[in-house]
């Protein structure tokens, strides 16, 4: 799927309008290779013209805030290299700019240039090299310019939608995509280079239609020019799995098999129901039964803006769809501006529950990367909805502008992160059909690293009415003595289980369920051996503490607060995941959540602690909290910046402070008063939930160790295990040395 500038060509129609006739079956298969990714990232894709329109916003911290760990953006030729030898950094430096290292970039690089291509154009369509010598010589330049920044460079974006997004041949694609090749691992060895993307007009057209012997030349032309295979996944839910097949069976069909990635997903579309694509083919037969334009119309930036608001068959047809849109079937009044609001609830709805199908349903077929369709509009300014596109995907971007800024969270935004949360750590997602089940049950089983399984349920239904149903009854098996429950919209909910077994009611919003430790209300406290028995992969339990004070400098504790605490474990470090944090895992599952850490290395005070009660977020590590305005959320205990309270039951502590310690205090600074190093520590009034757990206590605490400038950059998310909230961000824990020598 791609977007369109400030306004969109009459060629950009026709194209998608033909697509429109590609609506039928395909086949079916899995693989590896020497690129497979060893892990699982949930990515989002940046629109299709980064700096075209005006100047290069930011987007990356909103990005990470969503929990994306990967971004996919796109470059033009024209961007870098607008006269031949003249190189302009300021877009690719942009972009470089707001990544941090821990986010895998993907360009799309396209061949649009009004000097280097056979069509002149700075947008769309690209199209061969004049000179194949020339085009690699840029992408020489452009990739040892990024530095080994960027993990995937992409050979332009579905060259099989012809006249739009590739104005050539298969087998001058397979020419320019072997000269990009080529030049990327000349100056990157260790990049990855990715096919251009499988798009509907493929997946979704009949055997032997021109789009798939495109695919078929390519597959088998250039089988030695690229080491991922990318598909856009769009359309029915019920043929994600079909159309990963397909892209296999390409690389199949001439003995070879690549990895494939999911460049672009997203739903729902006005494609997915036929009764408002009816509306839509009949609108559009009227509108363009004038006659055609002579010559294709130019689609270069200049030229759009130039066209905009005109009058164009396409402007026709969406004027008349608006002027009976009272009338038109509620499955396509959804997708129009300005629809009734219940059912732009409803879209909304729809596109939560799709972020988790369609990614999860990717993940079960083995593929380890996908970038939704789209973070945001193309552009800050006002969108024009008589444009056919702002028909087809105007509505799915994630953020929205506000001032100029990317400062508006859509519903599928909270569900995004919140799905991106669940699954850090993930390294496999499998398909689950136990006996007994329904047949539209939908279940799906996530390993996760440092963190027990996931299980993910829903009941396939019509996207649109499955909502009016009424829940199904499904019991599953289950070793733990509760269950955390949370929907795609973020509500969550603790359910106990009987006899080994969970009974849950199962509608088409998808659940993700983990094993809890804390018991649901009026059923007593779980049996900790049994919590543990059911998650995999906890570490070993660690001693009790008593009341510890804060340790300042190089005092030892005063008042014998440790009995013992386990040394620091040699463990294998993981991305993003820093070893102070693992040096305080094996504290979490045992309540050691007291342990106070010093912010400043030892020689500073750790003010603003007290207990009070306040909301806080799921544990959902490498995110901030998402769907923050759900109801149904729990209640914690944490600390947080007031005056200290009183002190009262310790959980897990051999002898409970006897109200508030003794303490020496300053003058206020800014209204809060300070707390001395020989106080005791504020508990948290509540057990510290193991690995999984969507609940989680907070704290206004310190971030030892950080690097200088980058703690914004990677804390916007929620806490993970060994981790307390400041200011929102979440900040590691860090034992004093002094603690952890033996005494």
């Amino acid at each position: 799927m791609s977007g369109a500038g400030p306004a969109t060509g009459l060629r950009m129609i026709e194209v998608y309008y033909i697509n429109y006739e590609f609506m039928s079956e395909t086949s079916a298969s899995v693989s590896l290779g020497s690129f497979e990714p060893q892990d699982i990232r949930l990515g989002v894709v940046r629109g299709i013209s980064y700096g075209l329109f005006g100047p290069p916003g930011e987007f990356g911290p909103q990005a990470r805030a969503l929990g994306a760990g990967l971004v996919r953006a796109y470059l033009y030729w024209s961007q870098v290299e607008p006269e031949p030898g003249q190189y302009r950094w300021d877009t690719v430096d942009a972009l470089l700019g707001q990544l941090d290292d821990d986010t895998e970039l993907w360009i799309t690089l396209c061949s649009s240039s009004r000097w280097g291509t056979r069509q002149p154009t700075d947008f769309l369509p690209p199209s061969p090299a004049l000179d194949q010598d020339a085009y690699a010589g840029f992408v020489r330049r452009l990739v040892k310019h990024c530095g080994g920044r960027v993990r995937y460079w992409q050979c332009d974006n579905e060259p099989s939608n012809a006249g739009l997004l590739w104005a050539g041949t298969a087998a001058e694609y397979v020419e320019q995509l072997t000269t990009m090749y080529g030049a990327v691992k000349e100056a990157d060895p260790a990049a990855v280079v990715v096919l251009g993307g499988c798009g509907y007009d493929v997946l979704g057209s009949e055997p032997g239609s021109a789009p798939r012997q495109f695919f078929d030349y390519v597959a088998k032309a250039g089988q030695d020019a690229f080491d991922l295979f990318s598909v856009h996944l769009y359309g029915d839910l019920d043929r994600i799995g079909e159309y990963i097949a397909t892209a296999r069976g390409f690389m199949r069909a001439h003995g070879y098999l690549k990895p494939v990635v999911a460049g672009e997903h997203a739903g729902p579309q006005p494609f997915e129901f036929p009764g408002a694509m009816a509306v839509m083919q009949e609108t559009m037969a009227a509108a363009f039964a004038a006659p055609a334009e002579p010559e294709p119309l130019p689609m270069g930036t200049a030229e759009l803006a130039g066209r905009a608001g005109q009058d164009t068959p396409e402007r026709r047809a969406m004027t008349a769809l608006y002027e009976r849109m009272d009338s038109l079937p509620p499955r396509l009044q959804m997708f129009m501006a300005g629809c009734p609001a219940d059912l732009e609830a409803r879209r909304e709805r729809i596109s939560c529950r799709q972020v988790v199908m369609r990614t999860v349903l990717a993940l079960a077929e083995g593929v380890r990367r996908t970038a939704y369709w789209n973070l945001a509009p193309e552009y800050p300014g006002p969108v024009d909805h008589l444009q056919l596109m702002h028909l087809l995907i105007g509505k799915l971007p994630l953020l929205g502008y506000r001032d100029g800024e990317l400062g508006v969270r859509h519903p599928a935004a909270d569900t995004f992160a919140l799905l991106a949360s669940v699954l850090a750590g993930a390294r496999t997602v499998s398909r689950v059909t136990p006996e007994g089940q329904q047949e539209t049950l939908r279940a799906f089983a996530a390993d996760r690293a440092g963190r027990g399984p996931l299980l993910v349920l829903w009941d396939a239904r019509d996207p649109f009415d499955g909502e009016d149903q009424p829940p199904v009854t499904v019991t599953w098996p289950w070793p733990a003595a509760a269950a955390a429950v949370t929907d795609a919209f973020g509500c969550s909910r603790t359910v106990p289980a009987q006899d080994g077994r969970l009974r849950l009611p199962v509608s088409d919003t998808p659940l993700f369920i983990e094993a809890s430790l804390q018991a649901p209300e009026g059923t007593g406290q779980p049996d900790p051996a049994q919590v543990l028995r059911g998650l995999r992969g906890l570490p070993p339990h660690v001693p009790a503490v008593k009341p510890p004070v804060v340790p300042v400098g190089s005092e030892p504790p005063q008042r014998a607060e440790i009995h013992h605490v386990t040394a620091r474990q040699a463990v294998r470090r993981e991305p993003v995941v820093d070893t102070p944090r693992r040096t305080e895992q094996p504290l979490v599952p045992a309540g050691v959540h007291h342990v106070v850490p010093h912010p400043g290395g030892g020689h500073q005070e750790v003010g603003d602690l007290a207990a009070v009660r306040r909301p806080v977020a799921p544990d959902v590590p490498r995110v901030r909290p998402p769907a923050r305005r759900a109801p149904g959320r729990d209640q914690h205990l944490g600390l947080a910046g007031q005056q200290v309270g009183e002190r009262k039951g310790v959980p897990g502590a051999a002898a409970p402070p006897q109200g508030p310690g003794s303490h020496h205090r300053e003058a206020e600074r800014h209204g809060r008063e300070r707390v001395r190093h020989h106080d005791p520590a504020v508990p948290v009034q509540r057990q510290v939930p193991g690995p999984g757990q969507v609940r989680q206590a907070v704290g206004h605490l310190g971030n030892p160790g950080a690097e200088p400038g980058r703690e914004r950059a990677r804390v916007r998310r929620a806490p993970g295990r060994g981790e307390l909230l400041v200011h929102r961000q979440p900040q590691v824990l860090a034992v004093h040395n002094s603690i952890l020598a033996s005494r």
